[in-house]
């Protein structure tokens, strides 16, 4: 092993998961990720599981299949949650979702804490989201420059 070879980059670790498609590993952040994750009837979601490079846990897909079944209770519940934090935007508030965050449900406060992101059409300055550290029974959302 040369010197230069301390700079190669390593290719990305890649996971091909039979039920959430093609997941790369984020070694900085310590996390799988996947964009164009289908999910609410969306194609082009960022799915992001808070996991080892082991790949995500059985309790994280199980929370992915649960959320993506909850959609006609849970989608309403954001956009509820989203519009006090919008209430200063002169349209009529259009959110769709963004992006997915799984944490790594550890039982931790930081392993619980999950989050959904929301675009708001015709706003380029904000990201919002929602996010909960009780796997959605209670909702705080949130808007961000």
């Amino acid at each position: 092993m040369g010197l230069f070879d301390l700079f190669r980059r390593r290719p990305p670790l890649r996971l091909a998961h039979p039920e959430l498609g093609e997941l790369e590993f984020d070694a900085r952040l310590q996390c799988w990720q996947r964009d164009g994750f289908e999910f609410w009837g969306r194609n082009d979601v960022t799915l992001v599981l808070d996991a080892s490079p082991a790949g995500p846990t059985d309790a994280q897909v199980a929370e992915v299949r649960r959320l993506a079944a909850a959609r006609d209770e849970l989608l309403p519940r954001c956009l509820a949650a989203l519009r006090p934090v919008a209430d200063d935007i002169d349209i009529d508030p259009q959110f769709v979702v963004e992006y997915l965050h799984v944490p790594s449900l550890d039982g931790t406060p930081r392993g619980e804490l999950a989050n959904l992101g929301f675009d708001l059409v015709g706003d380029e300055h904000y990201i919002y989201g929602v996010q909960t550290t009780d796997r959605w029974r209670t909702l705080q959302a949130h808007r961000d420059d």
